[in-house]
């Protein structure tokens, strides 16, 4: 089974992962501003290795708020404006490689 060993710094997520022999996960590091005004907009910075070389796909999403190009490796984000926004929202990165390895990483952003 995977293991995965996640530490956090206050704007940092690394992960490192260990996988089966037949399938190599790509390696993602995930950085971003955590703490928002209504409207703001930061980039939701992430940097993504694979050692297989093969190509990489990237998909973002969010429980709140605007992604600019959810198939961007590092998109820009804006918190939604409004009396009925989500406070708590988290944004989650899908990367998968062409030899099947996926990994699955997740920012935490508050507006407050």
């Amino acid at each position: 089974s995977d293991q995965i060993s996640i530490m956090s710094s206050a704007m940092e997520y690394f992960a490192n992962l260990s996988s089966p022999s037949n399938i190599s996960n790509p390696i993602v590091r995930t950085v971003g501003a955590r703490e928002l005004n209504p409207g703001q907009s930061i980039i939701l910075r992430s940097v993504v290795s694979d050692i297989t070389g093969s190509k990489l796909t990237y998909y973002w999403s969010c429980t709140g708020g605007t992604i600019s190009n959810v198939h961007e490796l590092s998109p820009r984000y804006t918190a939604h404006v409004g009396a009925n926004i989500l406070k708590d929202n988290i944004c989650t990165l899908v990367v998968k490689n062409s030899n099947g390895g996926i990994t699955v990483r997740t920012v935490s952003i508050k507006i407050r």
